[in-house]
């Protein structure tokens, strides 16, 4: 019963999905004849296709279909001032036409080097890269270095690019890895305490860093300074990868956590959230080791377009716009959204997590685990949460496929975070009967909340027009007849639909003289409204008492005559 209804939703929603993308489906169809997968990553699918995005604009955009969107992804938290933001594309547009790259120094590079170093008290010099990835890669490659050590211990779970020994032991597929792509990665719960001091300590001459994600810490938790304390205790390097948390402040992570690391890894913003960059830096006596003008034998450091003059044009003016009263409007907004959804999840009595950190927003359902090797996410769960973000998406809002993460950027106001929270709350509504269902374990006991009723007319109020389309009068074409349900609520209130002349109004009075009247669960009127017809039926055939005469249809047809 429960895997039926599962898949009577996804097959709603889904047919939802494809009825308002099909230019997009046909794209994808005509990619995936010569791009492995129809993408070129692995983030850019996901079930049944992906939309095919035609432009950008603010904090919306607009796929090839015409459909807009309130961007949440971001370029996965990339496009921190939004899409197309006038200032850098200007920027470019300067660049351009002087030089694409050169096999030479240009010059802007050291100014954006130096809006670095003024900005983050840990980092004397820096050093330019193509990602994310690489910038990870070569700190840690300048850890072992400067400490003549191998190994790097890192967070379990915790994504760190795509280098290989990155890779190891992530939930997500591990084929094509060598056997010994993890030999030199520790992967832990850095959260615990005593397991890591023990392991540190076991490790210290081997160990040359720890390395950090910026953004899974919290200024009201003291493991980022503890993890601090041992690194300084032990001779370790602390390794803090910001290519999210880089806009929490403007000194990242670090600014905003207290908490100074060795080195730094940058990315997604600081090339502008449009084209691809990373960086590293950290204390002079670290980074001299790349430096010919110090060492015999620098540590290597190469790659073809790195400090491209586009890249740097637009990563100056990018950063340059980035002040501290626009991540402070962020941050507000962050929480305001944080709130929001917490207080959605909340009333509903669902089983969830909200992690926000300034203006990132994590939503998972079930119990949120700070060690995801011993999480333990259902098929059914995974699916539900699949739905959830098509679901927000089919309402405008574009998040990552499954709708776990959110981010503000600066285009972004009040109206869009209210209005967002207001169809997360009915997407909610909408997943409520197939979570009872399929996955009973998300619904907290003694869930029911003063307002759940009022939350359900308020659904069922948006919504409402697909009762004329499943209760019909007796004889086609008799359109005086009037309908009248009558919704009892799960805080003992009652409420009336009507159909009348085929349009449905809502009220706390009932009709004087309906033709045929119908009691029902809210519960049973939502579960109508979303396409499930069994419960309806099952009040047709005498669960309760009917009067007058009704025909209850379906896609297929009637499928039963009261």
């Amino acid at each position: 019963m429960s895997e039926d209804l599962l898949k009577q939703y996804a097959y709603k929603v889904d047919l939802e999905y494809i009825s308002r993308t099909p230019k997009s489906r046909a794209m994808f169809e005509e990619s995936s004849r010569y791009i492995s997968g129809g993408v070129t990553r692995e983030t850019n699918w996901w079930k049944p296709y992906p939309v095919f995005i035609e432009r950008g604009e603010g904090c919306y955009l607009y796929d090839i279909d015409g459909n807009e969107y309130v961007d949440y992804n971001g370029c996965y938290t990339a496009s921190l001032l939004g899409n197309n933001p006038p200032e850098v594309i200007k920027a470019i547009q300067e660049a351009a036409p002087k030089l694409l790259s050169a096999g030479a120094p240009t010059e802007g590079v050291h100014q954006w080097a130096k809006i670095l170093c003024d900005r983050y008290a840990s980092v004397d010099k820096v050093r330019f890269c193509c990602s994310g990835t690489e910038a990870v890669m070569y700190a840690c490659k300048a850890a072992r270095a400067y400490t003549g050590k191998s190994k790097i211990l890192r967070q379990s779970g915790s994504y760190h690019g795509t280098v290989p020994e990155m890779a190891v032991e992530m939930p997500y597929s591990q084929k094509g890895l060598a056997q010994s792509a993890g030999a030199d990665v520790i992967v832990a719960n850095l959260y615990n305490k005593a397991e890591i001091e023990q392991l540190v300590e076991q490790c210290k001459d081997d160990l040359a860093g720890i390395l950090l994600n910026g953004a899974w810490f919290s200024p009201a938790d003291d493991t980022l300074s503890f993890l601090r304390s041992i690194a300084d205790r032990y001779g370790v390097l602390l390794i803090m990868d910001e290519v999210l948390s880089f806009r929490l402040a403007m000194g990242g992570a670090q600014e905003y956590l207290g908490v100074d690391a060795d080195i730094t890894a940058f990315g997604k913003f600081l090339g502008s959230g449009g084209l691809a960059c990373g960086g590293f830096g950290g204390r002079d006596e670290i980074m001299s080791l790349f430096d010919f003008t110090k060492s015999e034998e620098p540590v290597h450091h190469g790659g073809t377009m790195v400090a491209n003059p586009i890249t740097v044009a637009a990563g100056i003016a990018a950063l340059q716009k980035m002040t501290p009263e626009l991540l402070n409007r962020l941050n507000t907004l962050g929480n305001r959204l944080k709130q929001g959804f917490t207080e959605a999840l909340s009333e509903r009595g669902i089983r969830s997590f909200v992690q926000a950190e300034g203006s990132l927003t994590l939503v998972g359902l079930g119990e949120r685990t700070l060690d995801p090797r011993r999480a333990k996410v259902s098929p059914v769960v995974c699916e539900v949460m699949r739905l959830l973000g098509l679901s927000m998406l089919i309402k405008g809002h574009f998040t990552p496929a499954n709708g776990v993460s959110w981010a503000i950027t600066a285009p972004m106001t009040e109206v869009e975070i209210d209005n967002t929270v207001v169809d997360f709350a009915r997407t909610l509504d909408e997943i409520m009967p197939l979570l009872e269902v399929a996955a009973p374990e998300l619904i907290l006991q003694n869930n029911v909340k003063p307002g759940r009723m009022n939350s359900s007319v308020g659904q069922l109020r948006d919504n409402m027009m697909s009762f004329p389309k499943y209760f019909l009068p007796e004889k086609a074409g008799d359109m005086e007849a009037v309908y009248q349900f009558n919704i009892t609520g799960d805080d003992g209130g009652e409420w009336y639909i009507v159909i009348k002349d085929g349009k449905c109004d809502i009220s706390e009075g009932q009709h004087e003289k309906p033709s045929c009247s119908l009691t029902m669960s809210a519960q049973t009127a939502l579960a109508i409204e979303d396409g499930d017809l069994s419960e309806a039926k099952a009040l047709l055939t005498g669960k309760l008492g009917v009067k007058g005469k009704m025909k209850l249809v379906s896609k297929l047809g009637v499928i039963f005559n009261k």
